[in-house]
């Protein structure tokens, strides 16, 4: 109920009602009576419990969460009371900072994980520079220089007299000589991969044996010999067995890889009948291997030949000759005859 202006209960007129299309006219606002005390609506927004809408599964999910649902005085409630009070020239207390608050609270936003939100890196970031990462490099000494094969350190040494050389540089002058061998075989070498009929000339065949025949670098020079699976670098092994008296590290190794089956079986005709003569056991063989060393052998065939004559640590008392077939005058003037063949048949030579 609307209670009568201060003007009315004085007696005087009634005062027009209120248009619509001008602004009302201040007045004094007198007390609104409500039945119960009403709540405001921030606090009725903060004691409202809060609930969580769920997804599409039923449950709650981490990463996409709504802003929480406020329950309390519906709005739309609060504004057609003020409407309906503004229309009978009645005032009523708005409580300007609750719904103030309401209307500028933001928008549901979803939450994003940290992990995404963070910028990627720059692509464009410079990358470390070679100084910062690698330490300055060491400043070496004549002789390290010298050991390493550098052409103005050996000099510098070799300008000195063997009598007032030290240890340490006539030891680097030594690793100089090594380290240049090497290289010159590793460079050789890198030839004959881009070249493989460079193992068929002499020049090249000659280079190698020297390499071969030198402790240093023995076993690279033979390693690479024996790679070239030719008829020219089996010989060439053959050569560094049995060219030289005595056994050497040398010659163990060559005649390792020429009795090899990868290497073997590269032999020329002439050194594969050479090799058989000095395994032979049997007359029957021995036959057949003399009548083809007549025909395809060299000179490097003639100790096998010798062998047939001469073994004699055959039999039951280890005294016995192991090819009695050519023991006889026949056979042994068959011997004679291939042997006397084989003298005019040069080896190759390197």
């Amino acid at each position: 109920m609307v209670n009568a202006t201060p003007a009315a209960m004085a007696g005087g007129s009634p005062p027009p009602p209120p248009s619509s299309l001008a602004p009302a006219q201040p007045r004094p606002e007198p007390p609104v009576t409500a039945p119960s005390p009403a709540v405001p609506v921030a606090t009725a927004a903060a004691a409202a419990p809060v609930a969580t809408v769920p997804t599409a599964r039923g449950r709650s999910d981490s990463s996409f969460e709504m802003a929480p649902v406020r329950r309390g005085v519906p709005v739309w409630l609060f504004l057609l009371a003020v409407v309906v009070a503004a229309g009978a020239g009645v005032a009523v207390p708005v409580p300007d900072r609750a719904v103030r608050a309401w209307f500028e609270q933001p928008a549901p936003q979803p939450s994003v994980p940290a992990s995404t939100s963070a910028p990627p890196p720059s692509a464009s970031a410079p990358p470390p520079s070679a100084s910062s990462v690698l330490p300055p490099p060491l400043k070496l000494t004549v002789e390290e220089r010298a050991a390493r094969g550098d052409e103005d350190a050996r000099a510098t040494l070799d300008g000195i007299a063997p009598a007032k050389l030290t240890v340490a540089q006539s030891v680097a002058l030594a690793r100089g000589d090594t380290a240049i061998q090497q290289a010159e075989l590793t460079a050789l070498g890198e030839r004959m991969k881009a070249d493989p009929l460079l193992a068929d000339h002499p020049e090249t065949l000659a280079k190698l044996l020297t390499f071969a025949r030198d402790p240093v670098t023995t076993v690279a020079a033979q390693e690479l010999i024996a790679a070239q699976q030719r008829s020219t670098t089996t010989d060439l092994l053959y050569e560094i067995w049995t060219g030289v008296p005595g056994r050497t590290p040398a010659t163990i190794l060559a005649e390792r890889l020429v009795l090899s089956q990868a290497v073997r079986a590269h032999a020329s005709p002439a050194l594969a009948v050479a090799l058989e003569l000095r395994e032979v056991e049997d007359c029957e063989s021995a036959e057949r291997l003399v009548a083809t060393a007549g025909e395809v052998g060299d000179r490097r065939a003639i100790r096998g030949l010798q062998r047939l004559v001469t073994k004699k640590d055959c039999g039951d008392n280890g005294r016995d000759y192991c090819f009695p077939c050519y023991r006889a005058p026949q056979g042994r003037r068959t011997i004679g005859i291939t042997i006397t063949t084989l003298q005019r048949r040069e080896a190759p030579q390197f």
